[in-house]
């Protein structure tokens, strides 16, 4: 514990954190649905703009605050074309996007360090400050956690998360975390963009419950925690046993933090394909309880429309049908009623 108080002290000295950066508010309880399965998926087999629209205006009717839009940014013309479908429905864009390098997606080589990945994203923002409107969400790299470098670079290998934690590798790590919020203001307010919230960083429920892996520091900083969750995801599971599971990772979350709770991503399931009538069941009780959370401050559906392969991660859609024609499932309709109630929340603080 000596040890970690000597590391933050440290590292609030040395910036991460410094003093008079307020956290960002939160416009209003924050609910969204994923496009990735069509925004991100299909980045080799491009849909026209007639299908962007049909799948975004799904979206839109569960009566959501944003809507994601998850395209690399090495691709900034099909970037575009979403960005200018969600608003045409008038909502606000969520972006959740990367470069193919930090994680080696797409063909790319994993060959990003977090000073490059800051350079570009610094670029890409000063190129294209028209994407961006006030209210707007851009996390700049979802899962930062994920990339190759850590591991790579790390003395402690993979096990970089939580070995001898904190260790040199988390502290850069954190650094990074808070960087890539400062990175983004500084470019879009040197474009004139302001009002866009910066400070939404999604993690995986592990570091997002370890202090020693996300420094209390960090979360200063962000304001917020941010947590992509995916517990009880079985296609079989009884839907008390799915909402144990679920009230246990958010719990634990909570009781570490004690800061506002945004859900990056939250589905089921994610491990199979799932029916309707098990879709509904397992969700409808994690939506009531969602609903009682005064924390909560932001969640995000992961995924509407699904990847027409037979993919694994079709359980979790909302939608039916195929793409271009795309139709509710059942558990759409419990969604979009929670997301009518937290409308009507006061805003988290």
């Amino acid at each position: 514990m000596q040890k970690m108080r000597k590391r933050i002290l440290l590292l609030l000295l040395g910036g991460l954190c410094p003093a008079g950066r307020a956290a960002q508010p939160l416009p209003s309880v924050i609910t969204a649905v994923d496009t990735m399965k069509e925004s991100r998926d299909t980045l080799t087999s491009r849909l026209t703009d007639a299908q962007m629209d049909q799948d975004v205006r799904l979206c839109a009717s569960l009566g959501v605050t944003h809507i994601t839009v998850d395209t690399p940014y090495d691709a900034p013309e099909y970037l575009s074309r979403w960005v200018r479908a969600v608003r045409r429905t008038g909502k606000h864009v969520w972006f959740r996007c990367a470069f193919n390098a930090w994680e080696g997606s797409y063909g790319a080589t994993a060959t990003m360090t977090p000073g490059d990945y800051t350079q570009a994203l610094t670029r890409f923002l000063r190129a294209h400050p028209a994407l961006f409107r006030p209210g707007d969400i851009l996390d700049p790299l979802l899962e930062p956690e994920n990339g190759p470098y850590w591991a790579r670079t790390s003395p402690e290998g993979s096990s970089w998360s939580w070995k001898d934690a904190p260790n040199k590798t988390t502290d850069e790590f954190n650094r990074f975390f808070v960087g890539l919020s400062r990175a983004a203001d500084a470019a879009l307010r040197a474009q004139g963009v302001r009002g866009v919230i910066t400070t939404i960083r999604s993690t995986n429920g592990y570091i997002a419950a370890r202090p020693t892996t996300l420094y209390p520091a960090t979360v200063a900083a962000m304001g917020r925690v941010t947590t992509d969750t995916y517990v009880g995801q079985d296609p079989a599971i009884t839907p008390a046993a799915a909402l144990a599971a679920f009230q246990k990772e958010i719990e634990g979350i909570e009781a570490v933090r004690r800061v506002p709770l945004v859900l990056g991503e939250f589905g089921y399931s994610t491990q199979g394909l799932v029916g309707d009538a098990q879709q509904q069941a397992v969700l409808k009780p994690q939506l009531d309880w969602l609903r009682t959370l005064p924390f909560l401050a932001g969640l995000n559906y992961w995924h509407g429309a699904g990847y027409p392969a037979p993919d694994r991660y079709n359980g979790a859609k909302l939608f039916a049908g195929t793409r271009g024609a795309w139709t509710l499932r059942p558990g759409a309709r419990d969604l979009a009623r929670l997301y009518v109630a937290l409308a009507r929340r006061p805003r988290v603080k």
